[in-house]
């Protein structure tokens, strides 16, 4: 039997097709949502604001910090938090909150500080995440972390907060 031909249904198909959205989409979508939730908790709980902003809005914001923007998928940056479109999730709102928490932490008590980073060194975790840091400051010309340094140290433990958090 030969199909009838319908343009009416040919049309409503293809309109299906251009708003129909795959699984994969739908979990991002749904990954954006809940991250922009946590944000927003974080937000209100700490009292540190945070933005949305494009690539480019980041490579202008950290043009002239120590640390440019090399598509990092948001960043700390004058007691804010930034997110960079279409590139951010649940683990990285946790990891960049977790910043000014550590820097507290780290001019607060600076005993707590040094002993938070050095534990880090008797779990595989731990020394897996400073190899990694390691491994990245040696691969970037500027902006990079000095190993031993403050500021190292607090990726150090950062990212321990991100990877037992996730």
């Amino acid at each position: 039997e030969e199909a009838l031909e319908n343009p009416l249904l040919d049309t409503m198909e293809q309109i299906a097709s251009e708003f129909s959205i795959t699984r994969e989409e739908q979990e991002a979508e749904k990954a954006l949502e809940i991250a922009s939730k946590l944000a927003e908790k974080f937000k209100q709980a700490f009292g540190i604001n945070y933005q949305i902003v494009s690539a480019n809005d980041a490579k202008d914001l950290l043009r002239n910090s120590p640390t440019p923007y090399r598509e990092q998928a948001a960043f700390y940056y004058q007691n804010k938090v930034f997110f960079v479109e279409g590139n951010f999730n649940s683990d990285t709102v946790l990891h960049e909150y977790a910043h000014p928490f550590i820097k507290a932490i780290q001019k607060t008590n600076p005993a707590l500080f040094e002993k938070l980073y050095y534990s880090l060194g008797a779990t595989t975790e731990g020394i897996n995440i400073i190899e990694g840091l390691l491994e990245e400051s040696e691969l970037k010309k500027e902006g990079k972390l000095e190993p031993g340094s403050d500021r190292f140290k607090e990726e150090a433990i950062v990212r321990a907060i991100e990877l037992d958090g996730a």
